[in-house]
């Protein structure tokens, strides 16, 4: 089975969706054929067409539903960019670490203790590779700044 949801097939993604510059996603005029009526055809496109589709779930990941399914953003950034479903491919932020420059030591140290109960609670967790690689990028910050 797979870790990741993956998307929906990329065309009916590039009718839904325009790639902002720096990699949000924009909500499209969407066609009538997503829809069940007319109604709900005209009302979603008035009330969502051209605004921010992704909305931000915990620290730096972004999140979107589409259908009443809730992917990750990048996820589906690399699929519309790339014109290929990621699979079981490993897709992460590029700009990952570079968000934590944004958080103070005490926020550093606060997701460390948070990623090992995390890791310690649940040992068999798919999760566990993340919270690891947060806990290594978040020491690696705060050596950096020790460090200056």
């Amino acid at each position: 089975m797979s870790a990741h949801k993956n998307p929906p097939e990329i065309p009916y993604l590039m009718e839904c969706f325009d790639l902002a510059e720096y990699g949000r996603l924009i909500w499209k005029d969407r066609p009538a054929s997503h829809f069940g009526g007319w109604y709900g055809f005209k009302g979603w496109n008035k009330k969502y067409a051209g605004k921010c589709a992704d909305v931000q779930m915990g620290i730096g990941y972004f999140s979107i539903c589409i259908n009443s399914v809730r992917y990750k953003s990048h996820r589906v950034v690399f699929a519309i960019a790339n014109r290929f479903d990621p699979g079981d491919m490993q897709i992460d932020h590029i700009n990952y670490p570079k968000r934590l420059k944004n958080l103070d030591s005490e926020a550093l140290r606060f997701i460390i203790k948070d990623c090992r109960e995390a890791i310690n609670a649940l040992p068999g967790n798919p999760k566990n590779g993340y919270y690891a690689d947060e806990i290594n990028y978040c020491v690696m910050e705060l050596y950096k700044r020790k460090h200056k």
